[in-house]
């Protein structure tokens, strides 16, 4: 049998092995192979107009069928002890890494269980100690990349979003080291169900009818389905993912519970799991700002969820989140970077854009706890201003 095989663009991963270009709609001329190390290839190739490669299968990176290549999360800076936090500007670099990571092996499990391929949770579970570790580091490090947003990414971005928040917010609840792992197992695994929702529903531009409804709340049946047989799935997490989408005066699904009766940890996936929906873009909705998210949570804990954990999760994330953007009085843009925690509303953020000029500045570092004479004048978006936040993060947050 063939190890070559014919792999369109779309279908292309990281861990396969590029033997030859046999369809495209430019001019580019490939003249060596190699392995794909990164989504950000498969993207310039696309860009390209690469349309259709030869892949090579006895060269790709595999193990039960599924694509392994980055999936070893590595540490690449001296450990320090648990008791000495590390500097954002160094720990950002090992996030960064993380979670581009994680976002691939979430996205080959997701496409496995789609494709009907075996799977295992090896990987995942790498994630898991991984970001419980970065957290321990510096915690606002791992928090500030889920603010990044990747065009298309939603599934499987929001599954390791969900993960590092549940992580984060178990750890601001005093939980011990199994259950915060455990929850953050629960936050990565508790959408796989949604892989088996028809793609013309998932992208849909406009309002589900309630047939379409129907379908897609079938998705947490599914997902406690496909996690059943896995021996390291415990109760803890089933449970926790079987009632994420209960509502406390029981207009939730799939069973209807209401109050106490649903879970401590199922009512904290629920917050986490709408928090990261709404400051995520979809087919059908635009996203919202971080702190008009929480906004809203608290408006809904009058009814769907849990008032005093809305509260706490606020707590751990900040009024205005980690990693989110606001515009300071000067006119300036900054990116949240530490909360104070007797100040609320004034945390300590690192300033790198000027509105007036349109251009950006120097970046500096600005505790709003000490400098009174700035303030913030509101929450804002990088899309706002045309800002290209994911250049700055890249070549100004991660410069030490």
């Amino acid at each position: 049998m063939s190890h070559f095989q014919k792999v369109s663009i779309d279908e292309l991963q990281t861990g396969m092995f590029v033997e030859a270009v046999v369809r495209q709609t430019g001019n580019l001329k490939i003249t060596s192979q190699g392995t794909i190390k990164s989504e950000s290839v498969v993207q310039w190739l696309k860009d390209k107009g690469i349309l259709e490669v030869v892949v090579d299968t006895s060269k790709c990176i595999r193990q039960n069928n599924c694509y392994v290549a980055n999936d070893k999360i590595e540490d690449t800076e001296p450990q320090t002890a648990s008791n000495s936090p590390v500097d954002f500007k160094l720990e950002i670099k090992r996030a960064s890494s993380l979670y581009k990571n994680a976002k691939n092996i979430q996205k080959r499990l997701f496409s496995a269980i789609d494709k009907g391929l075996e799977y295992n949770l090896n990987a995942t579970q790498k994630i898991v100690s991984a970001v419980s570790d970065s957290l321990d580091r510096n915690s606002n490090a791992l928090l500030c990349m889920t603010q990044m947003r990747e065009k298309g990414s939603y599934l499987y971005e929001h599954s390791v979003n969900c993960g590092v928040l549940m992580a984060a917010f178990a750890k601001a609840m005093g939980f011990d080291a199994k259950l915060v792992q455990d929850l953050t197992f629960a936050g990565l695994l508790h959408d796989v169900g949604m892989v088996k929702i028809p793609s013309k529903i998932l992208n849909k531009d406009g309002k589900l009818s309630a047939a379409e409804q129907k379908v897609v709340r079938q998705h947490v049946k599914v997902s406690v389905a496909l996690l059943c047989p896995f021996k390291e799935v415990n109760e803890t997490v089933l449970d926790t993912i079987r009632s994420h989408h209960e509502r406390m005066d029981g207009s939730g699904y799939p069973l209807g519970l209401h109050g106490e009766k649903i879970n401590l940890y199922s009512r904290m996936l629920a917050i986490v799991d709408a928090y990261d929906a709404m400051v995520s873009e979809r087919a059908h909705k635009k996203p919202i700002l971080a702190a008009n998210a929480l906004k809203l949570l608290l408006k809904y804990s009058e009814s769907k969820y849990d008032r005093e954990l809305v509260c706490k999760f606020i707590k751990c994330v900040g009024v205005y989140p980690i990693g989110s953007l606001v515009k300071l009085k000067s006119e300036k843009i900054a990116v949240i970077t530490d909360l104070n925690s007797d100040m609320v509303f004034r945390p300590k953020v690192t300033a790198f854009y000027s509105t007036r000029s349109n251009h950006f500045l120097a970046k500096k570092y600005i505790d709003l706890g000490l400098h009174r004479s700035e303030e913030i004048s509101e929450p804002t978006s990088a899309r706002t201003y045309r800002i290209d936040y994911e250049r700055f993060f890249v070549e100004q947050l991660q410069a030490v």
